[in-house]
């Protein structure tokens, strides 16, 4: 006989509240202090950070968890969308897979040359643009998308990003065309100057 599915596991109430902290395992110790939490479980991570906790303070369980903020952008904050869809961001990934520091152009032609990581960090480049423009898509319904800087200089993204966009956009429908910069990946420098006033 099949044991029944459990919705709400024993032990557990029907909302459960999950903490993401700056420093888990000092918020874990303090919880423990202050509060008199026990601890149940702990999955550690990367650089000894903590992926998962479970405490019981009471009879009521809290999740506590590291935060994974992403990469460091260059305007100060972490994981922005620029340190993953860009030239630079391309770089970054290939440099974090490989422990290789090449330009995007080198890492174009090797996926040409059938290198496998230059293929995963092109594959996984695509993947973050494609979700990307999605959002981009269901925010403002654009009649084009236009793909500026160096990132617009990679040909491949043009023949499998727009295929895959229905995936991630509302509807899952979605026909609008991805397109390279008319005169160059500088386009955004001439847009700006059309905008300085003359005067």
């Amino acid at each position: 006989m099949p044991h029944p599915v459990r919705a709400i596991p024993e032990g557990y109430h029907s909302i459960t509240p999950g903490l993401t902290c700056k420093e888990a395992a000092r918020a874990i110790d303090y919880y423990k202090s202050v509060l008199g939490a026990a601890e149940i479980m702990r999955m550690p991570g990367p650089e000894g950070k903590i992926m998962h906790a479970e405490l019981r303070i009471g009879d009521s369980v809290i999740f506590v968890s590291d935060e994974f903020p992403g990469p460091a952008c260059y305007c100060g904050r972490n994981g922005c969308i620029e340190t993953w869809i860009s030239g630079t961001g391309l770089e970054a990934d290939y440099h974090r897979a490989t422990g290789v520091q090449l330009k995007g152009p080198e890492i174009i032609a090797r996926s040409s040359a059938g290198e496998k990581a230059a293929l995963a960090a092109l594959d996984r480049f695509e993947d973050r643009l494609t979700r990307a423009l999605a959002q981009l898509i269901n925010l403002l319904d654009p009649d084009a998308i236009v793909v500026g800087g160096g990132a617009s200089q990679i040909p491949r993204i043009y023949q499998n990003v727009p295929p895959h966009l229905k995936e991630y956009v509302f509807g899952q429908e979605a026909d609008t065309p991805i397109l390279p910069a008319k005169h160059g990946d500088a386009s955004g420098v001439r847009g700006a100057a059309w905008l300085w006033p003359l005067k």
